[in-house]
């Protein structure tokens, strides 16, 4: 660097500050953690070593702007969070990405996280319609009792259960350990294998009949999962809806109910907003709270 490029004015000027720029960013990325002080005595002694012959003054005035230059780069970098200060201790951060760079990432974070949102939907419309199917089973046998009276212990078979069917000309081969805990089987035909859900799915435990209305289904479901049951009885998928708009809508209907009202009964209008709530789907442990009851499927009803 020549005399020129310290100057404090001018396009040398201009070009001196782009190159102490750059050598107070090679600084910083070098130690990682450093102070204002620190960085500038370095430039400081660099330019006075590249200057031995400068008259004395000369020099005073050049560390003088050196310093300076060195405090706005500095704060130039703070302000784009290349760095961060706390006190008098400077951390180097890094340069920030370039904006399309960053908009593609951002971008695929986005996807990344609408794919999880989707996965997360699909999980909770199988653990609803599983909380559906144990409570019309519920309903169902409760009905039955009241019919029938209580069945008989031998043809109650409690949740939950595997079922394995095959051929009926299957020859089927069952060992089992001492502890009961496992099974063996061997097959000389194809088999297959239903939890309890999907045997409550095949018998209709999971959808509406004709005689059993939609409304009484979703009224058994929690308010915060019956989008989830409509999107099922619509056969489309289950999208978690945007709940500040939703609030924003029913905010809007309750005012105009509350404007009505008030107009009708010849009162002054008063409009009230009801307070925001965040819907939560249940969790699992709540959803298995519901499955954990004491639920029994009768044979052959």
């Amino acid at each position: 660097m020549d005399d020129d490029d310290y100057a404090g004015s001018g396009a040398r000027g201009g070009s001196g500050l782009r190159k102490y720029a750059g050598a107070v960013v090679e600084k910083l990325q070098n130690k990682t953690i450093t102070s204002y002080y620190e960085v500038a005595d370095e430039l400081v002694h660099e330019f006075a070593a590249e200057h031995p012959l400068m008259p004395q003054d000369q020099l005073i005035y050049h560390q003088k702007n050196i310093r300076r230059r060195a405090y706005d780069t500095l704060n130039v970098l703070l302000a784009m969070g290349v760095i961060r200060r706390d006190n008098k201790e400077i951390t180097w951060v890094g340069m920030p990405l370039n904006a399309i760079v960053q908009c593609r990432k951002l971008q695929e974070e986005r996807e990344e996280r609408l794919k999880r949102i989707r996965e997360k939907a699909n999980e909770i419309s199988e653990k609803v319609c599983q909380l559906i199917a144990f409570k019309q089973l519920v309903k169902r046998n409760r009905e039955n009792e009241q019919m029938y009276g209580q069945a008989p212990k031998a043809s109650l078979l409690h949740l939950p259960f595997l079922v394995i069917s095959c051929p009926p000309n299957t020859v089927t081969d069952c060992n089992i350990t001492k502890d009961k805990l496992e099974y063996l089987f061997t097959f000389d035909h194809t088999f297959e294998i239903s939890d309890d859900t999907a045997v409550l799915r095949s018998l209709g435990y999971q959808l509406a009949t004709n005689n059993e209305p939609v409304d009484d289904i979703i009224e058994s479901v929690p308010p915060s999962l019956r989008f989830f049951v409509n999107a099922l009885y619509e056969r489309r998928e289950a999208v978690v809806p945007d709940f500040e708009s939703v609030h924003a809508q029913r905010k809007l209907e309750a005012a105009a109910a509350g404007a009505a009202a008030a107009a009708g009964a010849g009162m002054p209008q008063i409009i009230q907003a009801i307070p925001s709530a965040v819907m939560v789907p249940l969790s699992d442990s709540e959803i298995e709270e519901e499955e954990g009851s004491d639920i029994e499927v009768e044979v052959g009803a």
